[in-house]
């Protein structure tokens, strides 16, 4: 069996199979709100903590490992400090204060460096009326991009 073969097998049994067998169960009634709250309860605390004891069981243990905790943490607390301290007061709201800030701390590690934005080319020209002209109210819950 080719590698292809197997990751359509992992595929199939572990996200269609137990998405088809819950709709089913749930379609007929045949499992409460309650039993599923317990299941997926149960997968978090447990098997997720077992799965990942077992990850690093075996994973060769090296003194580079510990750069990986601090670089995971940089990765998210900067650019949520920079949108933080520089963007998010522009917001009046708390909460989207605070959604701005989550995004913005999701958005680098997330992303792949072949989506990051480009700069403009300078030969691109673009008018003041073209960054002017919006039919937003001047009450909008976004900040006024233009000068």
């Amino acid at each position: 069996m080719d590698a292809m073969n197997l990751r359509l097998i992992f595929v199939l049994t572990d996200l269609i199979a137990p998405l088809a067998v819950g709709y089913y169960l749930h379609q007929r009634h045949l499992v409460s709100d309650e039993s599923i709250n317990k299941l997926i309860r149960f997968n978090v605390v447990c098997i997720y903590t077992i799965l990942a004891l077992l990850s690093f069981w075996v994973l060769p243990i090296s003194w580079n490992l510990l750069i990986v905790p601090l670089f995971g943490f940089l990765l998210i607390l900067v650019p949520g400090a920079i949108g933080s301290l520089l963007f998010a007061r522009h917001y009046a709201s708390w909460l989207d204060r605070g959604a701005y800030v989550a995004s913005a701390m999701l958005s680098v590690a997330s992303a792949p460096s072949s989506s990051m934005p480009s700069r403009a080319s300078p030969t691109r020209r673009s008018s003041a009326r073209a960054r002017t002209s919006c039919s937003c109210s001047s009450s909008s819950r976004w900040p006024s991009t233009a000068t």
